[in-house]
């Protein structure tokens, strides 16, 4: 077994002997990441800053784009599918479709919690401490539950910020 799916064997085996307590907190975690901050851009731009509501939607709808281009074209299964010891939390076997690499839900988060770095890191540190702390958290949430390896989560994170960073690029051109 390689090391990747020992960590999460090694996960698997915490969360375990926690009863489970954790796994709807990262449950939490991974959920807002992908049902609640991708409204950010939108209401961003409605309500505060149009310049900077556009750029975050450019990073989230880009970062989607790169995201599932690198998924189909790497097609790499899902960790409980490359090995057998590997048992998701809850109904993630249900939940988490598609390909494994590199991680949606870190790219989602990457994107939205990134662009508010990248925007008010000058201004509202507070802030900013606590995006990268929710980007940390729910990239540990998908090993956690089991249903990423640390490079899916690694590679989703550095993919969006590359995204992120060429689209500030493209906006100070513009």
């Amino acid at each position: 077994m390689t090391i990747d799916l020992q960590y999460l064997v090694w996960l698997q085996d915490l969360r375990n002997a926690l009863g489970g307590t954790l796994d709807e907190f990262f449950n939490g975690i991974s959920k807002i990441a992908v049902v609640i901050m991708p409204l950010l851009p939108y209401l961003v731009y409605w309500a505060v800053d149009k310049k900077w509501g556009y750029r975050f939607m450019a990073n989230l709808w880009c970062g989607e784009v790169v995201n599932g281009i690198t998924k189909l074209s790497v097609c790499a299964y899902r960790p409980w599918i490359r090995s057998d010891a590997i048992n998701p939390a809850g109904d993630s076997k249900v939940a988490a479709t598609g390909y494994s690499f590199p991680s949606g839900h870190t790219m989602c988060a990457t994107a939205t919690y990134g662009s508010v770095i990248a925007w008010k890191r000058k201004e509202c540190r507070w802030l900013s401490v606590l995006c990268a702390v929710m980007i940390i958290l729910t990239m540990f949430s998908r090993n956690f539950l089991g249903v990423h390896t640390p490079q899916d989560v690694l590679v989703g994170f550095a993919e969006t910020v590359l995204v992120i960073f060429l689209i500030g690029k493209l906006f100070q051109w513009m």
